[in-house]
């Protein structure tokens, strides 16, 4: 790397400091030092295949009836791969952030049923009724808030394959149906919507993996006001 950068340096930075200031804006200076590394990953890779698959050969060259070469995103394990990555480093920030046992309360949270069930030993029926009466409201948010961590990887999973899919059944639709200049504004198209949806998957990441980290410091300020 040069000290005067010449035009693909120039680029590389400016793409650079713009994804570190868009995950900055988001998760604040300290903890977007700590995401970027993952998230420019996800963004580039993501924006990076989907733009590679609309290079000719691509799902058109074929040997014995298989595709040599094949769009990534368009494979339902490429984007499978990139979700699970995405669930275990937020799972991963929300634990070093909170700890172990903190975040994972989060999911399994019957600890207001234990003291119902104490207050009910102790002759404190009133008492023992209201907390039983909490804590399984509570154990049933936490369960619901498990089952949302787990649904997302799958939403994750198939709103890239099926966007991607999508965009590629259109293509080769224009391109078998009409003249060769038709599906011209179609590829265009295509390159926003790549950069869309790598858009979404880095930034719903991002935004998960803030929330992990900053729940602990909220629920610590409600406490102490």
């Amino acid at each position: 790397m040069r000290v005067i950068p010449g035009r693909v340096q120039n680029f590389i930075e400016i793409v650079i400091e713009g994804l570190l200031n868009f995950v900055d804006g988001v998760a604040g200076k300290e903890n977007g030092r700590k995401f970027f590394p993952v998230i420019a990953t996800i963004f580039i890779f993501v924006i990076t295949n989907a733009w590679l698959s609309l290079l000719p050969g691509f799902g058109s060259i074929t040997y014995s009836h298989i595709h040599l070469l094949r769009g990534a995103n368009t494979d339902i394990n490429v984007p499978l791969a990139i979700a699970v990555v995405s669930f275990i480093f937020v799972e991963y920030c929300g634990i070093r952030s909170q700890g172990f046992f903190h975040y994972i309360g989060k999911f399994i949270n019957v600890s207001t049923i234990f003291i119902g069930l104490g207050q009910i030993f102790r002759g404190k029926l009133k008492s023992a009724l209201n907390n039983l009466f909490i804590g399984i409201i509570n154990a049933f948010i936490g369960l619901l808030e498990g089952i949302s961590e787990l649904v997302r990887m799958v939403s994750f999973t198939f709103r890239l394959f099926g966007n991607m899919t999508a965009g590629e059944i259109l293509l080769l639709i224009a391109t078998f149906l009409s003249l060769w200049i038709v599906p011209i504004p179609f590829y265009g198209l295509e390159l926003l919507v790549g950069f869309i949806q790598a858009l979404i998957f880095s930034s719903l990441t991002l935004v998960f993996a803030t929330t992990a980290v900053t729940s602990t410091h909220e629920e610590h300020g409600e406490e102490k006001t």
